[in-house]
Order: C-alpha cells, then structure tokens, then sequence
C-alpha cells in the first residue's frame, strides 16, 4: 500500500468517527444549548418587550393583547422536563433554574442583553396597580415589604457572561414540540 491510500483511509475512519461522536452527543443524550423565551411579569422585573407586527403576524388591534413579555432561558436540552402547554402549571418546572442545574441561565432584560436580543425592555415602575401604587413599592404607613421576593428553590436570573459553554446555542427557527415547552419557540 502506498502512503496516499494509508492517507485517504486514516482520514475516512476520522470523519467518520467524529460524525458519530456528534451523532451521540447531539441526539442520544440531548447535550446541547437550548435558548427559549419563558413568561415575564412586567410589574416585577425588567422584562424583554415584543409588539405584534401587522406586516408579519395577525394583531388583534388591542396593544394590551398585542404586546408580550418574555425572558430567556438557556438550559440543557437534556435537563428540561417534557410538559404540555395546554394543561395549566404543567410547564412551570420548564421555566425555573433547580438551584445547582449546571447551564441554567435565566436572563432578563438590561441595556447589554436589549442590544443582543434588538428589543425593547420593560420598566416594572410603568406598571400600576388598581390602588394607583406601582407593584413591589413600599406603601405609605408600612414598617417593612419585601420586594421582588423570589421562591427558594429558583435561583435569581444570572447576569450575561461571557464565559464559554461546550454546548451550542440552538437559535429559534421552528416551534417547541417536545421536550421543551411548545407554545414558544426555539
């Protein structure tokens, strides 16, 4: 054997065992990066603002209804819990970070992340309640109130880093099916 054929054979078997190493990792164990919007209160944190666009979607005319709020979450494919939409609170573990979930990320909107996402954030002073006080203010005669308490076992949204994740980020192009949360997009 000559050293083109040695050559040609040593390069196959590598590409074909890369091919399969990423074959395994991507859709055997679900190790990857997946990026999704999950629901916002407004009144309570900055929230990423989305304004229904009459050119590319059907608008119900009513700006309330035509506006969502969203935040996003990135976690591993793998860790995410299979739930449906369509069942009330069903989905509500896909939308939390377990404290100690490696690549849980929940991040809401600031100036860095508007600019990364083009879109507008939500200021929760905007928002009044019926009584006329903004949610989460402190009311007048009120020794103490806690503001933005958040539950124990979900961890506070993490700032942008820069730090560098094996795992790509799937960008949204189709709609969740399972097992991420359908009703939103990846």
């Amino acid at each position: 054997m000559n050293t083109s054929k040695i050559l040609t054979i040593v390069f196959v078997v590598l590409v074909l065992t890369s091919v399969g190493v990423a074959y395994y990792r991507y859709m055997v164990q679900n190790n990857f990066l997946v990026k999704y919007q999950t629901p916002c209160d407004p009144a309570v944190e900055s929230c990423f603002v989305y304004e229904c666009d009459p050119e590319a979607d059907e608008c119900t005319g009513d700006p309330e209804e035509d506006t969502t709020y969203y935040s996003l979450m990135y976690r591993l494919a793998n860790n995410i819990p299979a739930c449906d939409v369509e069942v009330e609170g069903d989905c509500d573990k896909a939308y939390t970070c377990p404290v100690g979930e490696e690549g849980c990320e929940i991040v809401t909107c600031n100036d860095e992340t508007s600019v990364a996402e083009e879109s507008d954030c939500s200021d929760p002073g905007d928002f009044i309640t019926e009584e006329g006080e903004a949610e989460g203010e402190v009311m007048e005669g009120e020794e103490e109130a806690v503001i933005n308490e958040v539950p124990e076992e979900v961890m506070e949204p993490a700032a942008p880093t820069t730090e560098v994740i094996p795992a790509p980020v799937v960008e949204p192009t189709t709609p969740v099916t399972s097992p991420a949360p359908t009703g939103y997009t990846l």
